[in-house]
C-alpha cells in the first residue's frame, strides 16, 4: 500500500459499516409535531416524535433514489425505503459519510422495475480505512469544505433575490435609482 497509507486497514463496506434496513412508518403514524427527522430514500420526508437511531448516522437510499447518501446530525427514523448505518465510538460518522458518498453506489442497482440497491455489491466492496484520527481529519477538512460550498450556495441565493427585487424596482415599478435623476414619466 506504500508509506501514505501506513496504518490504514484494508476491509469491506460490510464489515465496516453494514447497513441496516430501516424500519416502516406510514405517514398517517409519524407525529409531524416532532422534531426527529424520518428519512427515506430521497432524504427528509418528514418528521415524528420517536427515534429509531438515537445518535447521528447515515441514510442510503435502498429503493427509489438508489444509492444517495444523507447525514444525519442526531436522532433519526430512517423508514424501511433506506438503508443506514449507525455510529460507533472507534468510527468516525463523517469518515464514512464521505467514504460512502464516494463509492458511486447509485450504481449498484439490484431490481429493473423498481430502483434497489444491491446490498451484497455494496458491502461486498473493498475500501481501506485510515485510523481513528486520520479518520477525523478527512473529516473535518470535507466537512469545512461542504460548510463552504452551502454559505456560498446561501449567498448566491441572496444575491440572486435581490438583483430580482432591484430589476423589478427601476424596470417594472420604474422606482427612483439612487444617484440618479428621476426618469421622466411615459
Amino acid at each position: 500500500m506504500g508509506d501514505n497509507f501506513k496504518g490504514w486497514t484494508e476491509t469491506t463496506v460490510g464489515d465496516f459499516s453494514p447497513f441496516l434496513y430501516g424500519k416502516g412508518l406510514a405517514e398517517r403514524q409519524r407525529n409531524q409535531l416532532g422534531s426527529v427527522p424520518v428519512f427515506g430514500s430521497n432524504g427528509v420526508i418528514g418528521t415524528h416524535t420517536e427515534a429509531l437511531v438515537n445518535n447521528a448516522g447515515i441514510v442510503i437510499g435502498r429503493k427509489g433514489t438508489v444509492g444517495a447518501v444523507h447525514f444525519c446530525k442526531g436522532p433519526f427514523w430512517p423508514i424501511d425505503t433506506a438503508f443506514y448505518v449507525e455510529s460507533k465510538p472507534d468510527r468516525e460518522i463523517r469518515y464514512i459519510y464521505y467514504l460512502l458518498r464516494s463509492l458511486g453506489l447509485e450504481h449498484m442497482n439490484a431490481d429493473s422495475a423498481v430502483p434497489g440497491l444491491n446490498r451484497v455489491a455494496a458491502h461486498s466492496r473493498k475500501i481501506l480505512i485510515p485510523p481513528l484520527t486520520e479518520q477525523k481529519a478527512i473529516a473535518s477538512i470535507l466537512g469545512a469544505l461542504d460548510d463552504k460550498i452551502e454559505l456560498n450556495r446561501k449567498m448566491n441565493e441572496s444575491l440572486e433575490a435581490m438583483a430580482r427585487a432591484l430589476f423589478k424596482s427601476w424596470f417594472v415599478d420604474f422606482d427612483p435609482i439612487p444617484g440618479f435623476p428621476p426618469h421622466k414619466e411615459w
